[in-house]
């Protein structure tokens, strides 16, 4: 599988997204991971990186 470059990760429940993460990076999906306790925040990540 190709590695992906990056993943946001849009959740407010900290469990899920210590899950998902654990199991993005064990498999192999991407390096690099972040994440966004709300739809606001995702929105200034994304577009920080425009």
């Amino acid at each position: 599988m190709k590695l992906m470059d990056n993943i946001l990760i849009v959740d407010d429940d900290a469990t899920s997204i210590y899950l998902t993460k654990r199991l993005i990076k064990a498999n192999n999906i991407s390096s690099n991971v972040v994440q966004a306790a709300n739809g606001l925040e995702a929105l200034k990540y994304y577009e920080a990186m425009l």
